[in-house]
């Protein structure tokens, strides 16, 4: 009999170490647990560490931060640590009570492989370790486990039954048929998921024929390159973020488009892995509170006379708006990082992405209002430190006072914990006062300068750019947000365009799932995502 097989989940190997002491009949039992549990797991869901340990044991262990656990690994591991208990318990076939098949018998009765039959069980169909009469260890599986496979597996089942392996002459027609393909363009994917459509075969087989066949030939028939390089992932994400489609991007890069989509959803979930918090404390509010879920949609503001002028006419922010909002985006943040937890690196969901850049795209617009209330005290604070109105500075030099001030404010929500109390204007004026006392020791000649009205200036012209306030807010996320220039130029663009855009980025309101917008605007899932490249081009083209 073959090594017992490895655990590869850690919580699970612990496990295992820790029942090697345990009694025999306690084993025996845990046996029966694991046998239930393997086949109600959901190989997409989220387990926590001490849930899975109490299913398995009976008991539930006291763990201060237990570790999430991915569905498909624990599936997969459930008939290792079962194969590694009966071990331990010196399990005898004539022990177990019930009706078992063997390996042999299972692949008979499915007419399967033995391959296919490992497969299974890491899928829930956990096999014990036995002693026979020789003194040998052997795989069995209970009756009751099997039956429980066949009903929630019979499709899988079924389809394997009808498997034969694929002739050389059918080899010889698929190799010629793609070739025809390739004459039309496609790639060796699609032509592999036409062919497999037409023979009743499975995309995997043929594609695997095809792309054998290209390794081993003088004169491939697709010669399509490695894998995606870093250099082209980060330019096709680039290009996506313009509104560029995904077809166009393949085209661009000649490479295939599931290659590339792919290469975009592994960028977006590395750009989600570097900003999303693995854990957030603090105060956790509530997501349906309304001021959680509105905000102000003001206009772009790119000039620093129309910023001094807005940042002045903003009202006082209420204790309970601020309370509120705050709070709901440290629950945003949590929620967030649980999503991009379980976002596989080399193959992520494109769904739980969505999901996850939908929430910190929701955490941003709170971020971004609960900083437009701290407005007049940036102002205030710049002022206070300068000792005369702020548009008396030189506009090259006021730019950076004023976007680094308003960085400032939005570290100081970063760090704002309301359920501690307190108001959020405190630590806000004591983050833009510490920056903006370093600002003018920097720049002490030309605020020195001003100050002595040699190069004072009336008012601030229109000749004066600044970054939109909100724009500089996301500069670690700003493939979430919608470009400045996109969203002044929503009241111009077809109003489906605009409606959409203002639903998917939340901007006045909580953003969009883009699964919530296929109903609304007569959308299919395929399509949804091709709109939303192409009303962001259009946004971003106008003018």
């Amino acid at each position: 009999m073959p090594p017992l097989p490895r655990l590869r989940v850690a919580a699970l190997r612990d496990l295992a170490d820790q029942l090697r002491y345990a009694p025999r009949e306690a084993l025996l039992r845990d046996l029966e647990r694991i046998e239930a549990l393997a086949l109600t797991i959901d190989g997409d869901g989220l387990y926590p560490e001490d849930w899975v340990i109490e299913r398995v044991t009976g008991y539930r262990p006291q763990i201060d931060s237990p570790t999430t656990l991915v569905g498909e690994a624990v599936m997969g591991d459930l008939s290792a640590l079962v194969e590694r208990l009966s071990s331990l318990a010196r399990l005898r076939e004539g022990e177990i009570g019930v009706p078992v098949s063997t390996i042999e018998q299972l692949c008979e009765r499915w007419a399967i492989s033995r391959k296919s039959l490992d497969r299974y069980r890491k899928r829930g169909l956990v096999a014990r370790r036995v002693v026979d009469g020789d003194g040998r260890d052997r795989l069995v599986f209970t009756a009751r486990v099997v039956a429980k496979f066949e009903r929630s597996h019979d499709r899988r089942i079924g389809q394997a039954r009808r498997y034969s392996r694929i002739d050389d002459q059918t080899r010889c027609g698929v190799l010629a048929r793609a070739s025809a393909l390739r004459a039309q363009g496609r790639s060796l994917s699609e032509s592999a998921q036409v062919i497999a459509r037409d023979l009743g075969r499975s995309h995997e087989a043929i594609r695997q024929i095809l792309k054998k066949h290209d390794e081993r030939a003088q004169s491939p028939i697709f010669g399509e390159r490695g894998p995606v390089s870093q250099r082209e992932r980060e330019l096709a994400f680039r290009g996506w973020v313009r509104g560029m489609g995904v077809a166009s991007l393949a085209r661009r890069l000649r490479r295939s488009t599931p290659s590339i989509r792919r290469a975009i959803h592994v960028r977006r979930g590395e750009l989600l892995r570097s900003i999303c918090p693995t854990r957030v404390g603090g105060a956790i509010g509530t997501l349906s509170d309304p001021l959680a879920q509105r905000w102000p949609d003001d206009a772009v503001i790119e000039n620093l006379g129309d910023f001094l002028v807005f940042a002045r006419t903003v009202g006082a922010p209420l204790g309970v708006e601020e309370r509120a909002r705050a709070s709901a985006r440290v629950a945003l943040l949590g929620r967030a990082g649980e999503v991009v937890a379980r976002i596989r690196p080399s193959t992520p969901s494109a769904g739980a992405i969505d999901e996850a850049e939908t929430l910190l795209r929701w955490a941003l617009r709170l971020k971004q209002a609960l900083v437009r209330s701290q407005l007049p005290t940036i102002v205030r604070a710049i002022e206070d430190r300068l000792g005369r109105p702020a548009q008396q500075v030189r506009a090259s030099l006021l730019r950076g006072l004023i976007e680094g001030a308003i960085l400032s404010a939005g570290h100081a929500v970063d760090e704002f914990d309301p359920s501690r109390g307190g108001r959020l204007a405190a630590r806000t004026t004591l983050g833009v006062d510490r920056f903006c006392s370093q600002w003018v020791q920097r720049h002490a000649e030309a605020v020195s300068a001003t100050r002595s009205g040699r190069r004072a200036v009336a008012r601030l012209g229109s000749d004066a750019p600044m970054t939109d306030w909100r724009w500089l807010l996301a500069w670690d996320r700003r493939w979430l947000d919608l470009p400045p220039r996109a969203r002044g130029n929503l009241a111009v663009v077809d109003p489906r365009v605009s409606a959409f855009l203002t639903r998917r980025f939340g901007l006045s309101e909580k953003p969009s799932l883009l699964d919530d917008l296929i109903e609304s605007f007569e959308l299919t899932r395929i399509t949804v995502a091709r709109f939303e490249r192409a009303a962001i081009r259009e946004a971003l083209s106008q003018g």
